[in-house]
């Protein structure tokens, strides 16, 4: 699978290229050239539509796709591919950005780009100023985003919040609509001083599958009510389990578990309770596949306070979902718990970073022979306890700084690398009690 590149213009700007690209756009509506070109089903969501993603194997819809904007996204963890019409055909087809443009051009009946005046022999014109954009308009790295507590607003005081079950209608401002819906689960976001600013809702679609939208409470001039949230690029992501956030600096927490998923969080607060352990357990909103866009603010506010207070370097460990390798179009595989592991690592350490703070990151290697997605919440189903997690957590944790080790490559199945560390498969039933 070929890297993602940002949307490129040439350096300069160049208005007969700009026009081209708007026109080839409006000539080639996405989903449908999707759909064209990989022959992949869209189906309607909240959120546009959305399939199995067409560049990964996978059975639970990850693939979505927005004819609004004109861009589509895979969220599942290791892949991420997203872009516009041109760059879906780049990776369709594994080409560079000038033969896209003609490929796009083809499909949309249009001329083929005309060549650029003064152009060195040899050179494909078109690659030429879009790699040249990229060199000279390179993006930051990680773009700086406003905190979510500046876009999010506390819910009033005494509001009904939805319970499980009870059925809620959402309204879509950007596409006047109405979202009926019957959620499974209801998770509150709530700030460090626990008011509810948001709620994001999950509940069953057709075929098993399962959808989430974030809402949050509106009051105006129209009226009130519950309004869908889509968070600009600008402004970051609130992160799930805060509230807790100011009893864990009050009790000098030395520990965070960061895991995949509301519910996951859930359950990782019940089994390693924060009154007893110590262990403070967060999600970033939107999965493991959204990491980076997560609001660390909050956080590193908190460490501000440990560090002031001279206390001991926290551990920051991250658990994944025991996801099994994806297998790319080109037949590569990804392992995607590494690819959460890194990015939530990799995401922390450059908040922390920015405000002069370090921790230990590890991660958690899942047991042995469990199923694809298994994760803390299934774990708390099948009866573990506190003590249980605590054992597996000491026995089966290693070092992020151990990525770099040969025998930890990327693309190792997780439980090859649980034996190749452990010496064995981690079981379930294995774990004798231990201090976290």
């Amino acid at each position: 699978m070929h890297p993602v590149l940002p949307e490129v213009r040439p350096a300069g700007g160049d208005s007969g290229l700009d026009e081209l690209v708007a026109e080839i756009k409006s000539a080639l509506p996405l989903s449908d050239t999707i759909t064209r070109i990989s022959g992949i089903s869209l189906e309607p969501c909240s959120s546009g539509s959305k399939a199995c993603c067409p560049f990964h194997r996978e059975s639970t819809p990850s693939f979505f796709v927005d004819d609004t904007s004109g861009r589509y996204k895979c969220f599942g963890a290791g892949c991420g591919v997203g872009g516009d019409v041109i760059q879906f055909i780049r990776e369709w087809h594994s080409v560079g950005f000038g033969e896209a443009l003609r490929l796009a051009s083809e499909l949309a009946c249009l001329p083929p780009p005309r060549p650029y005046p003064g152009r060195r022999p040899g050179r494909n014109p078109v690659e030429y100023a879009a790699w040249r954009s990229i060199i000279v308009n390179r993006p930051v790295k990680s773009p700086v985003r406003r905190p979510s507590a500046d876009f999010l607003r506390p819910f009033p005081d005494g509001l009904h919040i939805p319970r499980p079950g009870e059925r809620i209608a959402v309204h879509d401002p950007a596409k006047q609509r109405v979202i009926r819906m019957k959620p499974t689960h209801v998770h509150e976001y709530r700030s460090e001083d626990g008011s509810v600013t948001c709620l994001v809702l999950r509940a069953n679609a057709r075929g098993g599958r399962k959808f989430f939208i974030q809402a949050g409470w509106h009051d105006g001039p129209e009226g009130s009510g519950w309004k869908l949230i889509r968070f600009p690029r600008n402004v970051a992501r609130p992160v799930y389990g805060l509230s807790g956030l100011p009893g864990w600096v009050m009790r000098k927490g030395s520990t965070i578990l960061m895991v995949e998923g509301e519910k996951t969080c859930d359950a990782a607060a019940l089994l390693l309770p924060q009154e007893k352990t110590g262990v403070l357990s967060l999600s970033a909103m939107g999965g493991g596949a959204a990491v980076r866009h997560a609001d660390w603010s909050p956080l590193a506010k908190a460490f501000h306070s440990l560090h002031r207070d001279r206390q001991p370097q926290v551990d920051i460990l991250i658990w994944p979902d025991a996801d099994k390798p994806a297998e790319g179009r080109d037949g590569r595989l990804i392992d995607r718990q590494l690819k959460f592991a890194e990015d939530m690592a990799g995401s922390i350490r450059q908040a922390l970073k920015t405000n002069g703070h370090t921790a230990r990151f590890s991660r958690i290697l899942p047991p042995a022979d469990v199923s694809g997605g298994w994760d803390l919440a299934d774990a708390l189903d099948q009866g573990w306890s506190g003590s249980r997690t605590s054992s597996h957590i000491e026995r089966f944790r290693a070092s992020l700084d151990e990525i770099n080790d040969p025998e930890f490559k990327p693309g190792h199945v997780w439980n090859d690398t649980c034996r190749h560390r452990a010496g064995q498969a981690p079981d379930v039933a294995d774990a004798s009690p231990g201090p976290l």
